[in-house]
């Protein structure tokens, strides 16, 4: 059950770190660049078509995964067709993850599922929907929730520096009112009390260090109170063995500054 997300993860990584090797004069010579371009369409090809296993592989943030080591994985290969199709699905997974109010009563309902299972099995029984921002899986738990969120941001980046903004595109908003939702709620952002509508109260676990790409983007004075106070708690941003590590030093600068108004290096959290 676990063999694609398994796999999604990892590839997610080989291809970063494919790509960082492949452009920096690392001496990478065409015959190895192709072997490691065998390696990801051999390997990880159920990663990036996201076709194989369960039908429960194409929702939560199974879906989301997927499709972002499907598009890492066509950025190295530059498979524009890949791509693009990856990034118009990546779409839909992010709209059907994070539900906002436009959305009317209930979340967007997934193609070949009635709204009954979606909202019994998908969102664990969550039969109100109040606010922006609200997770599919928020009453699974905090964790595997910010791993969702964490894929959206990480494809967002992707798709930046290959020319396209998400972030000023119906996935930004989501992102940012899911950030902002989930955050309010735990103990190192808002901390408050979970209301009674939402998970009968409770809500399990925490958010991880998940929040730096999307806040260094999306923060915009005090827009986001409950990340900003969340990000901050969690630096310096640590790995979480998976696939999400380090991103204060690979984005804090984004958004600290000196007083002088001058970028103020991330590595100064590593020097204490």
């Amino acid at each position: 059950m676990n063999a694609p997300l398994q796999a999604a993860w990892a590839a997610v990584d080989w291809a970063r770190a494919g790509e960082i090797i492949r452009h920096t004069g690392a001496g990478w010579d065409e015959a190895e660049v192709q072997a490691f371009a065998g390696m990801l369409e051999k390997v990880h090809g159920t990663a990036r078509y996201g076709t194989a296993g369960s039908k429960k592989q194409t929702l939560t943030r199974r879906s989301l995964v997927l499709m972002e080591a499907s598009v890492s994985i066509a950025v190295f290969l530059d498979k524009r067709d890949i791509y693009d199709k990856s990034i118009e699905r990546f779409k839909r997974s992010t709209a059907q993850y994070i539900y906002m109010k436009s959305d009317k009563p209930y979340p967007l309902l997934p193609q070949g599922i009635t709204r009954a299972k979606l909202l019994s099995h998908w969102w664990n029984g969550q039969k109100e929907f109040k606010e922006d921002g609200m997770a599919m899986e928020v009453c699974r738990d905090l964790t595997h929730t910010g791993y969702g969120l964490a894929s959206i941001s990480h494809v967002a980046e992707t798709a930046r520096i290959q020319g396209l903004d998400l972030y000023k595109q119906d996935v930004g908003k989501r992102l940012l009112a899911g950030l902002e939702f989930q955050a309010r709620y735990d103990k190192r952002g808002g901390a408050e009390k979970v209301p009674a509508w939402l998970c009968k109260g409770q809500l399990k676990l925490a958010l991880e260090d998940v929040t730096e790409p999307a806040f260094s983007r999306l923060a915009n004075k005090d827009n986001m109170p409950f990340t900003k106070k969340l990000t901050m708690a969690a630096r310096p941003a640590r790995a979480n063995t998976l696939f999400v590590g380090l991103e204060t030093l690979t984005h804090a600068q984004d958004v600290l500054t000196t007083q002088q108004n001058k970028v103020k290096s991330p590595w100064s959290f590593w020097r204490r």
